[in-house]
């Protein structure tokens, strides 16, 4: 068998300071033991990164500060077998560096208190390059760091630096939430900011609701939006599910082999999303698989080398894609030591996924 050309992945914008990683698929064929990345500048054709690496994963990390920011940039990959044969090149991908944006939310009381349950955003984002947004969210969390809210999506075409307003209505009295900006810029790439944390006290709640209303005068009637969905769980045992016997904070124990809950109903895995699922003490084993018909998203837990802490045994998660391609692939999370309680991170931007493990101190 010969070693078949490689299927280079589109990548978003990132901050040329940092390290990044650029992946590729690679189906059938003989085994891919190591890659080539090269790495041209788009307007003048120049060269500016050629490395090889021995790996079995299909990936290429390069270091912060190797390349430029402002700078466009193409890449492609060529692949070896165990004999280095060579793959013909890959496709070409473009991208580009620039320095990682900034949002903030500027006006969060100093004693983080806010006095009514309806409380107006300001949300500051800049890029040094003039890096366009292509929309805005609010995300809103409870005091255990819960999602439960995330807001319609903020559109605005103007050349940062920004301001953008967000109004919060409904907000329960004398309860603490965290609240959360994540931009998305034209060209992909995602920053989030930091999580506010505040404490709603009043006396009194402001007319507010979580219904969205749309006047439909012409026709005579007015629509009804709101953001609650029906999310009916199936399990082994069925307890789990249709009578939670929750831990605590809302947390199943599923420790035991055979035990599982399903969610068929209420989430969708079509087009882009983020999933994070915390865990506490878990097995080294499956974690969870997202379906949709045909398409399938496994994630477990595994131990691997890892090559950047003197090749030692490290845990990490790999998520198995039967999306989108007739072969599945793989991709890997960052390593950790302590998965006593974590957070998993799953997230899919232009059909490509992203994961990440992060350890909770």
């Amino acid at each position: 068998m010969a070693v078949i050309q490689p299927i280079a992945q589109s990548i978003s914008a990132f901050d040329a300071k940092n390290s990044n990683t650029f992946t590729f698929v690679s189906n059938g064929g003989n085994q891919v033991v190591a890659n080539r990345l090269v790495i041209r500048n788009n307007d003048t054709n120049e060269e500016v990164y050629n490395k090889r690496i021995e790996s079995y994963r299909f990936e290429h990390v390069i270091e912060g500060n190797t390349l430029i920011n402002g700078t466009y940039y193409n890449f492609y990959f060529i692949t070896y077998d165990i004999n280095d044969n060579e793959s013909p090149i890959s496709n070409i991908v473009p991208f580009m560096c620039y320095d990682t944006p900034m949002v903030n939310i500027t006006n969060i009381p100093i004693d983080g208190i806010i006095d009514s349950s309806t409380f107006v955003l300001d949300i500051y984002y800049n890029q040094i390059q003039g890096e366009l947004i292509d929309f805005a969210k609010v995300i809103l969390f409870d005091d255990f760091g819960n999602q439960i809210f995330v807001g319609e999506n903020l559109y605005n075409t103007e050349i940062p630096p920004l301001d953008l307003n967000y109004t919060l209505n409904g907000l329960e009295n004398n309860v603490t939430y965290g609240i959360m900006v994540e931009v998305v810029t034209i060209n992909g790439t995602v920053v989030d900011s930091e999580v506010y944390k505040f404490t709603t006290r009043y006396f009194s709640p402001s007319l507010s609701t979580l219904l969205e209303l749309e006047n439909n005068c012409e026709d005579g009637y007015v629509q009804i939006k709101n953001n609650f969905y029906i999310v009916d769980a199936e399990s082994n045992p069925p307890d789990i599910g249709e009578n939670p016997n929750y831990i605590k904070d809302g947390k199943a124990n599923l420790m035991e082999d055979g035990t599982y809950i399903n969610w068929n109903q209420g989430y969708s895995i079509k087009g882009d999303f983020t999933l994070r699922i915390f865990a506490e003490n878990p097995k080294i084993k499956d974690i969870c698989t997202l379906k949709d018909g045909d398409k399938k998203i496994e994630i477990c837990f595994i131990e691997d080398y890892d090559e950047n802490y003197n090749n030692e045994k490290r845990i990490c998660l790999e998520l198995k894609c039967y999306d989108f391609i007739s072969q599945p692939y793989y991709i890997y999370s960052n390593f950790i030591d302590n998965i006593e309680k974590v957070f998993i991170w799953i997230r899919r931007k232009n059909n490509l996924f992203e994961i990440k493990l992060e350890e909770i101190l």
